[in-house]
């Protein structure tokens, strides 16, 4: 397949993921990314916050880079076309992956664009509440995209481009290198002794292009850790540091996932189709951090470990499962006579396009199944007409089903459906048209049902939520009627206050950030929490619960909270009723005036 036609494959599924799932502007990462970009373009603001200090510590060119573009063109702009950027990166070298191990741009699409429309790849990872593919453009995103490039150098057997490539995107993302460190130096050391001048030259070349990242951010010299700095990164946020943070459902299906890779290794040497072993050797290396990160989790979590957060390392681990499940499934499907192979292959292919990876399980009972009984099952359904009425009958009734039934799974039996009324309709020498056919079809179903709650359809600017945007305008009104030394405190969430209204905020959950930066902070942010009701003893609390936490708490105590820090608003939520007359409401929020 040539270049250009996968480089065009490549972009149509970068597009469609972008309008599928949209670009989403000050939410989630943006709540503390954005209030630097301001800090970055102003350094007027912001007085007497201590968040400020951490943004001098933030060890990433990306928002500098923003800040100095804003100059040229409006900051949201900026961060779309990095966002636009990033996915065009991302899926090229995705594209460039699959047409080295596929050599066929039918199923290159097909295997991108179940990529592009899968929910599970654009949701947080379940083992350590990472990125894969985000509407929330960060430069996290961005260095994801380029380590794929990495790796596919890696796959060429270009170490050294390999490696520059990751010294690069050391200072945009520097966790994402470390993790990247393991498949470099297991690619390193398969080549040392045939050619060591190239592994030298590949180390040294990284080496000087990351140094001045090292030098400038003080990378060799980490802060001094006050006693409390594990417990309160464990308070604000567990899920990227152990394992036993996160709902039993999540472990299943991260770890089911990773376990379905490794199986469908072992069908495939036993069916004897090709195997790729540079992806094998990709999956293994990443999940040797990931490995050490559940570990160490458990009970040696250490202050240099826990900013390691080396269970992030999924994102790569769950993407290269993925990616294996489907080019050895589309191998499966298509290379055997066997209908148990071709049902294994084109499972295995869809698995990402359904909600929480339903239709996994699926592939494991296929797995376990005796392939004679599935095979004499079938031809006895091949041979009765009215079996296949019957059975068709049942797959349009389960279809109809789906719209009505729990709105999660409905994808899940749309392409359940789609797999088994395939495999009705297969005939050995049209099985590679019925696997496209039926995997278009499954892709476009899915696709078609995919949208953000704020459009009516596919959009790639997502507006705000309605709640959303009752605390944009609370934000709004703070930064055009108040002074910009003016501070405020504030639901513990949402977070995000400083981003639109360019004040000085206390009492988020989210300034917990600022931990990783500066850990001095470590005290401070559990003083914080306390005083607006976060019992600190327990590891996290639901953000949900935040809220009500918050929503519940007494006049007396939130005005005595703000005398005490010397705090000039108080902003609650509106359905609280305090004698205080408040200076501003919206439907869902209130600011009150701190009085002497």
């Amino acid at each position: 397949m040539t270049r250009s036609r996968t480089f065009l494959i490549s972009a149509g599924a970068a597009i469609a993921n972008s309008f599928i799932y949209g670009f989403v502007y000050g939410a989630e990462n943006h709540e503390f990314d954005l209030p630097l970009l301001n800090w970055l373009r102003n350094p007027a603001l912001y007085p007497n916050d201590p968040l400020k200090d951490s943004f001098t510590h933030f060890p990433t060119v990306f928002w500098i880079l923003v800040s100095h573009l804003s100059h040229y063109m409006d900051q949201k702009n900026v961060i779309l076309l990095f966002f636009a950027i990033t996915k065009l990166l991302f899926f090229t070298a995705l594209g460039r992956i699959v047409d080295r191990v596929i050599r066929d741009w039918k199923a290159t699409a097909v295997i991108l664009f179940c990529i592009a429309v899968s929910p599970f790849l654009n949701d947080y990872t379940p083992l350590a509440a990472s990125d894969i593919l985000n509407s929330v453009q960060t430069q996290t995103s961005l260095a994801i995209a380029l380590l794929l490039w990495s790796a596919v150098f890696l796959i060429e057997d270009r170490i050294e481009i390999a490696t520059i490539i990751a010294a690069i995107t050391i200072y945009f993302e520097a966790l994402f290198v470390l993790y990247t460190a393991f498949p470099i130096g297991f690619f390193a050391l398969r080549q040392i002794r045939k050619r060591p001048l190239r592994v030298v030259i590949a180390g040294v070349s990284g080496l000087v292009v990351a140094l001045p990242y090292l030098i400038y951010f003080r990378m060799y010299d980490p802060p001094p850790f006050p006693p409390n700095f594990v417990h309160a990164l464990l308070n604000f946020y567990p899920f990227h540091l152990n394992l036993q943070s996160h709902a039993p459902y999540e472990l299943i299906s991260g770890f089911g996932l990773i376990a379905a890779a490794f199986w469908m290794i072992r069908v495939t040497k036993k069916a004897g189709t090709a195997r790729y072993q540079e992806l094998e050797w990709l999956l293994i290396s990443y999940s040797i951090p990931l490995v050490l990160g559940a570990l160490f989790g458990f009970k040696f979590l250490t202050p240099n470990l826990a900013r390691a957060q080396l269970l992030r390392s999924d994102t790569f681990v769950l993407l290269y499962s993925i990616l294996i499940l489907q080019v050895y499934g589309l191998q499966l499907a298509r290379s055997t006579n066997s209908i148990h192979y071709f049902l294994v292959g084109l499972t295995a292919l869809l698995v990402a396009v359904t909600d929480y990876l339903g239709l996994l399980w699926f592939l494991y009972i296929l797995f376990a199944l005796n392939e004679n009984t599935l095979e004499s099952v079938y031809q006895s359904i091949r041979r009765s007409t009215t079996s296949r009425i019957v059975l068709v009958s049942v797959l349009l009734l389960a279809l109809s089903a789906a719209g009505l039934a729990y709105k999660s799974w409905s994808s899940t039996i749309v392409v359940l459906c789609v797999v088994l009324a395939s495999s009705v309709f297969n005939v050995s020498q049209f099985r590679q048209a019925t696997m496209l056919i039926a995997s278009a079809l499954a892709i476009l179903m899915c696709a078609v049902g995919i949208s953000p709650d704020t459009c009516s359809f596919w959009c790639l600017d997502v507006p705000p939520t309605p709640l959303e945007r009752d605390w944009h305008d609370v934000q709004i009104w703070a930064k055009d009627n108040t002074p910009v030394a003016a501070r405020f405190l504030v639901p513990t969430f949402p977070g995000g206050f400083r981003t639109f209204s360019e004040r000085t905020s206390y009492g988020e959950w989210k300034d917990g950030t600022a931990i990783y930066l500066i850990p001095s902070f470590s005290d401070e942010y559990l003083r914080r929490m306390r005083e607006v009701g976060i019992d600190t003893s327990n590891h996290w609390i639901e953000l949900k619960q935040m809220m009500k936490n918050y929503d519940r708490l007494p006049w007396e105590q939130l005005l005595k909270v703000a005398q005490t820090n010397k705090l000039d608003y108080i902003v609650q939520f509106r359905d609280a009723r305090y004698p205080d007359h408040a200076i501003y409401s919206n439907s869902r929020y209130a600011v009150y005036k701190v009085r002497p």
